[in-house]
């Protein structure tokens, strides 16, 4: 599997695309869907419940004492949940150790980023993991976890399991945000029959920074 990396920038609804963007291009234009909106916006209040941002359920008169007692009962669901996965220090052993070690850091990093990780699918109910690979000073490739509230999955719309794209989008300015899109290309058309296992499918990566923001 290889990887197409492609930069152009948009704005004010017009864009430039080179060739390798053409399979990202509706993409690139194409509105965020409703059902994405409602999605964040659920999941904007799973967080708030998760760090106990409560509305008021008893109101306070002006000049009052705010008699409200809003205990959180969220956040130790997803902790213990949390602790189950994770409580022992995870082991993960391979023939590149080196490697291996190098991607994950010591036992702490490894744990903390693996909390933050279950912290997410706890909270958001989505995991989604980016992999950069090594470059210039780095030494090994680092893994992100990324903000669930960032990223839209497009499905087939005849197979929701069958992924086409990643589109990692978030607002920048008020008038301009970024949009990523990781999109699978598939040369023999051949994507229905084999799923995500088809191994002469590649990855098409398209940036767009700084754009008109899609609305």
């Amino acid at each position: 599997m290889s990887t197409d990396l492609a930069s152009t920038f948009f704005s004010k609804g017009a864009a430039t695309f080179s060739p390798q963007q053409a399979q990202a291009k509706t993409l690139a234009q194409a509105p965020v869907p409703r059902d994405d909106v409602e999605r964040k916006e659920q999941m904007g209040k799973a967080w708030d419940a998760y760090v106990g941002k409560f509305a008021d359920p008893l109101e306070t008169g002006k000049g009052e004492i705010n008699k409200n007692v809003k205990p959180n009962k969220c956040a130790p669901i997803v902790k213990k949940g949390v602790s189950f996965l994770f409580n022992e220090t995870l082991k993960i052993e391979t023939q590149e150790q080196d490697f291996t070690d190098g991607v994950w850091g010591d036992d702490d990093e490894k744990m903390t980023m693996l909390a933050k990780i279950g912290t997410n699918g706890g909270v958001f109910g989505q995991v989604f993991l980016k992999l950069i690979p090594a470059q210039g000073d780095m030494d090994s490739p680092r893994i992100v976890n990324l903000d669930p509230r960032i990223v839209r999955i497009v499905s087939d719309p005849e197979d929701c399991d069958l992924h086409l794209a990643y589109v990692i989008e978030y607002p920048k300015t008020s008038d301009m945000e970024k949009r990523q899109i990781i999109a699978r290309v598939d040369p023999n058309s051949d994507l229905s029959i084999t799923g995500d296992y088809d191994l002469e499918d590649r990855i098409s990566l398209a940036r767009m920074s700084p754009g008109a923001r899609q609305t």
